[in-house]
């Protein structure tokens, strides 16, 4: 057996406070410091600059206060009954360099290499062969933002969304031709998602749920929707992937059902949150005796 992996990272980080602060005005809004206090005898003319109102306002346009994204592709291939022995910087030293540059260099294309295998004999010419190629591929992407409506408060939000697929399939020689048998194709998705609108609906005393036979009676919504715009013969039963996750989405979320994309999953992941308040309790001192 013989195997590669691939793994591309990236990573940004945006920190607005910074950027805001390149501009004198700005920072002086940011700063902690209570502002002085004016002089009633003082007669200089105010500047727009010290009006309260465009302070405020540029105050909550800076609420954002930083964004972080990182992006992770992860792939990986392993194939049985190949035959060669790698020796240096992975590359046998006969039989055309193999399992070849690009495969060691985290290429997944498995087409193009069992067509260099074949050529090359680089597989076993078993027949009885079961074990299968298998391939991985894992998509990851997080965002994180830190929002600050006013001093102390502060909001953080984090969007995840990841995507899982495999592929595998038995690869072996059957009457003196390499040939494919049982391919499979799998996956998962996770992302973050907004329940809000559902989320304190309490259950029945019969410990029954509104909600959850809102999503039974829903099913047959998404179910008849597809039934109308599907053009090639049969229907789509009320329990197929197709149908439940819509009326899942639908339902839980609080949309209207007749209005929901017929899509698997939402595009964009929607972002969770969480709040921090931070404040100092002041006690006045206690008078001496």
């Amino acid at each position: 057996m013989i195997g590669n992996n691939q793994k591309i990272t990236l990573n940004g980080k945006a920190n607005l406070t910074k950027l805001y602060n390149k501009s004198k005005y700005l920072k002086k809004i940011n700063s902690r410091r209570p502002p002085k206090k004016k002089d009633p005898n003082d007669t200089t003319k105010v500047k727009f600059s010290d009006y309260k109102l465009p302070k405020m306002i540029f105050k909550k346009l800076m609420a954002v206060r930083s964004i972080n994204a990182r992006y992770t592709l992860t792939n990986s291939t392993s194939v049985p009954g190949f035959m060669e022995t790698p020796k240096f910087f992975g590359l046998s030293q006969q039989n055309n360099y193999a399992p070849g540059i690009p495969f060691i260099f985290g290429s997944q294309n498995l087409d193009a290499f069992k067509a260099i295998g074949i050529e090359n004999e680089w597989f076993t010419r078993s027949e009885t062969n079961n074990n299968p190629i298998l391939q991985l591929r894992k998509e990851e992407i997080t965002v994180r933002g830190t929002v600050q409506p006013f001093k102390d408060f502060k909001i953080q939000l984090d969007a995840n969304y990841t995507e899982s697929t495999s592929y595998s399939e038995i690869f072996r020689q059957d009457e003196g031709e390499y040939k494919v048998f049982s391919p499979v194709l799998g996956g998962s998705t996770n992302l973050s998602y907004i329940y809000i609108n559902t989320a304190f609906q309490r259950a029945n005393d019969d410990e029954s749920s509104n909600l959850f036979t809102n999503f039974e009676n829903n099913r047959q919504i998404i179910r008849n929707r597809f039934n109308e715009s599907n053009n090639n013969s049969g229907e789509y039963g009320v329990n197929s992937q197709q149908v439940l996750i819509p009326a899942f989405l639908a339902t839980y979320a609080g949309k209207d059902i007749n209005a929901v994309a017929l899509t698997r999953t939402p595009k964009m992941p929607l972002p969770n949150w969480r709040i921090n308040y931070s404040c100092l309790l002041y006690t006045s001192p206690s008078p001496r005796d």
